[in-house]
């Protein structure tokens, strides 16, 4: 570096420091107020889901069911189950069958839902 650099920035003073820290909280207040007046929601919006609430919930009681008769399944066997369930209803929201994204939205929504991470053969 040289030896007389020179800071090419303005040097700032208390004052002003203050002044503009003032200014910006006006500013977020202003921007709350008006969220506030407008019912502004923090929720995020979503998109409607390939499969309604019920057809998930349903989904959700026949994985449960699948996994209590001891047949644990890896997502590829998930996804596989979920087109043929969406077949069974003649609903197909999906190309061929749901992508990874699909499955790991539909596993966020329903918690009680895990998959294996293999299947072990013995």
């Amino acid at each position: 570096m040289v030896r007389n650099y020179i800071c090419k920035r303005e040097k700032y003073n208390k004052e002003d420091t203050e002044n503009a820290i003032k200014a910006v909280r006006v500013v977020a207040w202003a921007i709350k107020k008006l969220l506030v007046s407008l019912k502004y929601k923090k929720k995020a919006a979503r998109r409607n889901t390939a499969l309604s609430a019920n057809q998930e919930q349903e989904l959700e009681e026949c994985l449960l069911v699948i996994s209590r008769w001891g047949f644990g399944l890896t997502r590829d066997e998930t996804i596989h189950v979920v087109a043929d369930f969406a077949a069974s209803l003649n609903v197909n929201p999906f190309k061929a069958q749901p992508s990874k994204d699909w499955l790991r939205g539909f596993l966020k929504r329903r918690p009680r839902l895990t998959t294996e991470q293999g299947s072990l053969n013995s």
